[in-house]
């Protein structure tokens, strides 16, 4: 078994942290399945993109991550697991390895940082107190 595993200090609140991980799979098209006995979250079907998992947990300000992909081989059927180095899909565990990577940098930043980088989140203009736009008319 060859997976890609971190453990990281955060000391956030549990809340935060499960938001932000919800977000994130989400973001990311991961689902919660049933893989050989063990419950991890999967994206990518294997004909087009390379089965992805995870699995996370989050205790007393520890925050514990383990990622890996598997090739299919026919509907059903995987190789081994992989973990996000190595030559053979280095493009897709590169990409996936980087998401991973900007994932944890955001669990560390201040929990009022984050509240202030998603108000007014896609270009879309604050509201001012009296409820208009903040574009003028």
């Amino acid at each position: 078994m060859s997976r890609y595993v971190r453990h990281e200090v955060l000391n956030q609140p549990a809340d935060f942290v499960q938001f932000m991980m919800n977000d994130f799979l989400t973001k990311h098209g991961f689902r919660l399945e049933n893989f050989k006995g063990q419950m991890v979250y999967r994206a990518g079907g294997g004909w087009f993109e390379m089965p992805k998992f995870l699995v996370w947990g989050y205790e007393n300000g520890v925050f514990h991550l383990e990622a890996w992909t598997r090739y299919l081989i026919l509907p059903g059927v995987y190789s081994k697991e992989k973990d996000l180095d190595g030559f053979y899909g280095a493009l897709p565990k590169k990409a996936y390895k980087k998401d991973l990577e900007q994932l944890v940098a955001r669990l560390h930043q201040p929990v009022g940082a984050q509240q202030q980088n998603m108000s007014g989140a896609q270009g879309m203009p604050q509201q001012n107190m009296n409820g208009t736009q903040g574009m003028p008319q």
